[in-house]
């Protein structure tokens, strides 16, 4: 499995990228990279399986963003 997440850069924002990031600290060490159409997520020295992990984070920041547009509601 690549170790490598592309993210939509039109659902996902870099900030709450970074707080997803921070959240996983002890569990992966990943690092991202926006690029024209999208950010490249790449993790290194996950304590878990790497598929799993990437899995668990995507759902973590899915959750995340779900959170941030809920706020937005009137």
């Amino acid at each position: 499995m690549e170790n490598r997440l592309r993210l939509n850069n039109n659902i996902y924002t870099e900030k709450n990228i970074e707080k997803a990031i921070s959240a996983y600290s002890q569990l992966a060490n990943i690092s991202y990279k926006p690029e024209d159409d999208g950010i490249i997520c790449e993790f290194n020295g996950c304590v878990n399986p790497l598929d799993i992990t990437i899995m668990e984070f995507e759902n973590y920041l899915i959750a995340l963003t779900q959170r941030g547009l809920n706020n937005d509601l009137p």
